[in-house]
């Protein structure tokens, strides 16, 4: 199409060529790294998911650590609200991919836990499991680790239901006013560029 590609694979070897020529001209070291998350996606779902996700992965394993175009979708002509939830859900997922994990392991105590699981028939009821679980496992606030049956025992919900809910309980709990004089001025820019596109239109209201 002769359109430009971002969210593609592409796109994230382009970013690590500019990177490298960048630091080339500057005379400094290249830091391989992409942090562009735009997508051509027109709407939340499958394939702004799939792009970020693997995006943000690769980066995140060369060493990037800021990305920005978290929320936009259709490039960045338009912020979905539902996609924002879904992009911190990624980034949280890949957080944890990329954190260090502490290997240290006292080998004693690691064996009487085994015999004392075996025991016990399980290993939830032990200390260590207690003490230590919170910091191994991530545990996502919309994506859904459950078997089948237990997902179907709670009604099959829906991610993305769930996520609409989460904006309205995010909405309502909204409370913050930009200062009168702030907010005036973004009105009249608004009111003008309204005017431009649309003459004789009806002004919106505050956003």
């Amino acid at each position: 199409t002769m359109a430009m590609s971002f969210g593609s694979p592409e796109n994230f070897l382009l970013q690590l060529m500019t990177r490298e020529v960048d630091a080339f001209f500057h005379g400094r070291a290249w830091s391989p790294g992409a942090g562009n998350l735009h997508t051509f996606a027109k709407t939340p779902g499958p394939q702004a998911n799939a792009e970020r996700a693997s995006l943000m992965t690769a980066g995140a394993l060369l060493g990037c650590r800021r990305f920005e175009g978290i929320g936009t979708i259709g490039m960045d002509e338009v912020h979905s609200s539902e996609q924002l939830l879904y992009d911190v859900e990624i980034r949280d997922h890949v957080t944890r991919l990329v954190a260090e994990n502490d290997l240290a392991c006292d080998v004693e105590r690691c064996l009487a836990d085994v015999a004392e699981g075996v025991r016990a028939h399980g290993f939830t009821a032990l200390e260590t499991t207690g003490d230590a679980y919170r910091g191994v496992y991530w545990h996502p606030r919309l994506f859904d680790r459950a078997f089948l049956a237990g997902w179907r025992g709670r009604g099959e919900p829906s991610m993305r239901k769930q996520a609409c809910g989460m904006i309205e309980d995010l909405l309502r709990a909204h409370d913050y006013r930009l200062p009168e004089r702030e907010q005036q001025a973004i009105d009249e820019i608004l009111a003008r560029a309204h005017a431009s596109v649309a003459p004789g239109a009806t002004t919106p209201g505050r956003v």
